[in-house]
C-alpha cells in the first residue's frame, strides 16, 4: 500500500471493508463516521451517504465497513438491494441536476473527476456497473449536464496470462463504451500506483 495520498485527493472511495486508506493517510490519528446532514437517521446497513472523515479526506466505504458489520456487503440480495437504493437516490436527485453539492458516493460519480486504480471492476459489481451506464445515458442523451472524467487506470496485457489478456481487453471495451477513459501502464501494481498518484 502507498504510503501517501495526495493533498489533491479530497474523496475517495473504496469497495474494501478495511481502514487501509484511512491508515494510508500520515500521521493518521482517528476517523469519525458521518452521514451527510440532509438524512435525519444515521445509515446502519447501506453506505450511500455516509462516509470517514480523516483530516480534510473523506473516504466513502461503498461495500460497507469492517468497523460496522451490518453494512458489509456479501451476497446478491445485499448487492441488489443496495443497487434498488442507488436508482431510488440516483432518479430523485437528477430533477436538480446534481447541482447541489456531494450528497454521495454516485454524485462523485457524476460530478467529479474519478480515478479508478486498484480496482478490478469485475463484472458482478452490477452498483458500480450501473452508475457507469446511467452517467453515460444522461450525458448522451443530453438530459444532465456530465462534464466530469472517469478515468480507469490498468496494467498493460501481457503474454504471461492469457486468461488475464482475454478478460482485460473485454473489460476495457465495455468501460469504453460507458465512457470511461482507460490508461493503460507497462509497470508494476506498486509503480503504477506510484506514477498515477504523483500526477495529482
Amino acid at each position: 500500500m502507498i504510503s501517501y495520498v495526495s493533498n489533491q485527493i479530497q474523496d475517495m472511495t473504496s469497495s474494501n471493508w478495511s481502514l487501509l486508506f484511512q491508515l494510508t493517510i500520515k500521521n493518521f490519528a482517528s476517523h469519525n463516521c458521518i452521514t451527510n446532514e440532509y438524512l435525519s437517521n444515521p445509515e446502519t446497513i447501506y453506505r450511500l451517504h455516509t462516509f470517514n472523515k480523516v483530516k480534510d479526506k473523506a473516504i466513502w466505504h461503498i461495500h460497507g465497513e469492517v468497523d460496522y458489520p451490518r453494512t458489509i456487503m456479501l451476497g446478491q440480495e445485499k448487492y441488489s438491494n443496495s443497487l434498488s437504493r442507488i436508482i431510488n437516490y440516483t432518479v430523485k436527485r437528477s430533477d436538480s441536476k446534481f447541482s447541489d453539492g456531494v450528497r454521495s458516493w454516485v454524485d462523485l460519480f457524476l460530478c467529479s473527476d474519478v480515478h479508478i486504480i486498484g480496482f478490478g471492476f469485475d463484472f458482478s459489481e452490477i452498483d458500480l456497473w450501473w452508475v457507469l451506464n446511467y452517467r453515460a445515458r444522461v450525458k448522451f442523451q443530453n438530459e444532465i449536464s456530465i462534464n466530469n472524467k472517469i478515468v480507469f487506470h490498468v496494467r498493460k496485457s501481457n503474454n504471461v496470462n492469457p486468461d488475464y489478456n482475454v478478460r482485460n481487453k473485454s473489460l476495457i471495451r465495455l468501460l469504453k463504451s460507458h465512457d470511461v477513459d482507460v490508461k493503460e501502464y507497462d509497470l508494476s501494481y506498486i509503480d503504477l500506483y506510484k506514477e498515477v498518484i504523483s500526477n495529482f
